[in-house]
């Protein structure tokens, strides 16, 4: 199940990271994305609906319990967390897009950040995720999507199943753009462990604090 897991992540991410392409908008209104090397293609939005996001009036902020860090090299951002629940493994090990990765203490569960220099529109970086991830995940449902004001900076929160070779994967996502940067911080078990381990998921996405220049 790891090794799965593991995979689930690579598909993921390798997916819904922008990659060094660059969102732009043709002249007749379609969207498409830009690639490093010239060339370009369309961005398939018509599954997704034109929506105002609901905000979530409680605010979030990392636990006081969270005591260990990992400041970004950028020095754009921070993640704190609880070393008893999460302990840092080698991001290539889980996906070579990732800065920095985790792994869950108790179960088969892991989380990882992506980060990329260049400004989005946070609900587009959560938007593509959908469509990217609905390529490689059969019955991918969107279970949540709301603002969230995540340490003093409003993000996107994610929440999705779907299945993969058979088997349900839970993610549980925060996307973050603006000055500092485009983040994506993504967590994701097995829709089975989801149920006991989602709060402490939470609690590590609500670590992600953005730090200002």
């Amino acid at each position: 199940m790891k090794k799965f897991l593991i995979a689930c992540g690579i598909i993921l991410t390798c997916n819904c990271a922008l990659n060094a392409q660059i969102l732009a908008t043709t002249t007749d209104g379609d969207t498409v994305l830009l690639n490093s090397d010239g060339t370009w293609a369309y961005l398939d939005t018509s599954d997704l609906v034109d929506e105002i996001l609901p905000v979530n009036p409680e605010k979030f902020t990392k636990p006081s319990s969270a005591k260990e860090d990992y400041k970004a090299i950028s020095k754009s951002y921070q993640i704190w967390y609880r070393e008893k629940d999460w302990a840092r493994i080698d991001p290539k090990n889980l996906n070579p897009l990732a800065e920095v990765a985790f792994k869950s203490t108790e179960m088969d569960a892991y989380g990882m950040l992506i980060y990329e220099a260049m400004e989005a529109t946070t609900q587009t970086l959560a938007d593509i995720a959908i469509i990217q991830a609905r390529k490689t995940a059969s019955e991918l449902t969107v279970q949540s999507k709301e603002i969230r004001s995540v340490n003093g900076k409003d993000m996107v929160a994610l929440e999705m199943t779907g299945k993969i070779q058979g088997i349900d994967i839970f993610y549980y996502n925060y996307y973050y753009s603006g000055p500092e940067g485009s983040i994506q911080l993504l967590c994701f078990t097995t829709a089975k462990a989801s149920d006991g381990l989602k709060p402490k998921m939470e609690d590590f996405l609500n670590g992600l604090v953005i730090l200002k220049d």
